[in-house]
């Protein structure tokens, strides 16, 4: 496990996840597994099914625009077809990307909501697919446009078993030329194919990407492509030489061998890695204990085992589902103390702590609480996150 932090820009393992999850589930962790079942037909507002449909099965998300060529300013119909052997009927979540504007199209089983477009009702299978379709206003300026897309092949039977949810990412450009880029974990300007590409227009890199993937080690910011060859054991021009012309450099007593010095202390010594009881990295907080240094595994032991100035974080029991869930204040499950539960309102939060979210909030005007707005539909489901009912996000209908 790398640090959280490094020389100012978040870390690999940070990074990552927070790619992950903006391709999956943004909030389907921690809910209640044992609630009444309660499909839902009419969908709800939630970026991924498998908190409650499960990872069995999955199915196969793709989309395509007409005009496949988007102008600035142009109006076009995005088609998403959601495939999966044997599904009865499926339904659909599309997030707003933020760009441009959502439309819902009659006929289609598309409402448009504060969040996204999302299904009024399961929509029937056809030979394994099921076909949705929504319109989309390109801005007038040049740019890219990413659509997240939810979808869930169900076979019908009105429970959540048997379920097959999916999600893709759909990336289109518009008044520009296309160009591939690169998930850029350590932030160096460099990418690498670890990770999905994305698309943007040529010479406009999303945020976090890069326009190569010649990255020899995604995982330093130090090490690309035309980096300083320093001698220390490593490739840092990743040209596939290691050290190679290099002088050799200070290294200082590393006594518990871990790659790592805690302070200049003792004698240092001029050569080059690997040199046995030497490390040229500081930030040892432990210098005689090899299981603790920069970028080690963080476990609950009341100990700061990355030396990130922090004990325990984010490793301790937790307990509680909401605005109820705390963190223990030690390593041991029964120090953790619930918060307290309070009235439900239309803010997308768990506020009552029952692992739902907006149920019944109240709200001044007719319609009901959805996607933290009063009055554009009543289903209670919160944009980003998960209505934990055992029957079903889109319900297995």
């Amino acid at each position: 496990m790398t640090e959280l932090i490094r020389n100012g820009r978040v870390s690999v393992r940070a990074r990552a996840r927070l790619h992950a999850l903006a391709r999956a589930c943004a909030l389907a962790a921690a809910v209640l597994a044992a609630l009444p079942a309660a499909a839902r037909k009419g969908g709800i507002v939630a970026r991924g099914c498998q908190a409650c449909h499960g990872e069995a099965a999955s199915s196969t998300l793709s989309a395509s625009t007409d005009p496949a060529v988007v102008a600035p300013g142009s109006d076009v119909v995005v088609s998403v077809v959601i495939q999966r052997a044997g599904i009865a009927v499926g339904g659909l979540f599309v997030a707003d990307p933020g760009v441009g504007q959502l439309s819902a199209i009659a006929g289609e089983g598309l409402n448009l909501g504060a969040s996204g477009l999302t299904h009024s009702a399961p929509k029937a299978a056809q030979a394994g697919q099921v076909r949705f379709r929504f319109g989309w206003r390109a801005p007038a300026t040049p740019g890219a446009v990413h659509f997240e897309l939810y979808g869930l092949g169900a076979n019908g039977d009105g429970s959540s078993s048997g379920d097959a949810p999916g999600s893709t990412v759909f990336s289109t450009v518009f008044g520009c030329t296309a160009q591939t880029y690169y998930f850029d974990a350590d932030g160096d300007g460099y990418g690498a194919t670890q990770f999905p590409s994305s698309i943007g227009c040529v010479g406009e890199p999303p945020p976090g990407y890069a326009a190569t993937n010649d990255d020899c080690d995604d995982g330093h910011d130090t090490v690309h492509p035309g980096a300083v060859e320093t001698c220390n054991a490593r490739d840092d021009n990743c040209n596939g030489q290691v050290d190679e012309g290099t002088a050799p450099a200070e290294l200082w007593p590393d006594p518990d061998g871990d790659g790592y010095y805690g302070s200049k202390t003792g004698t240092s010594v001029t050569g080059c890695l690997p040199l046995a009881g030497y490390a040229l990295t500081a930030g040892d907080c432990a210098p005689s204990d090899a299981s603790r240094h920069p970028g080690a595994i963080e476990i609950c032991n009341q100990l700061d085992d990355n030396c990130d100035g922090r004990i325990d974080e984010h490793v301790r029991p937790e307990c509680g589902v909401g605005q109820c869930r705390r963190e223990s204040v030690s390593c041991a499950a029964s120090d953790c103390l619930l918060g307290i539960p309070a009235p439900e309102v239309c803010d997308l939060l768990d506020n009552n702590c029952d692992g739902e979210v907006d149920e019944g909030a109240a709200c001044t005007v007719q319609g009901g609480c959805a996607g933290s707005a009063c009055g554009v539909g009543g289903n209670g489901a919160a944009a980003g996150g998960m209505t934990p009912t055992a029957g079903g996000v889109f319900g297995g209908n």
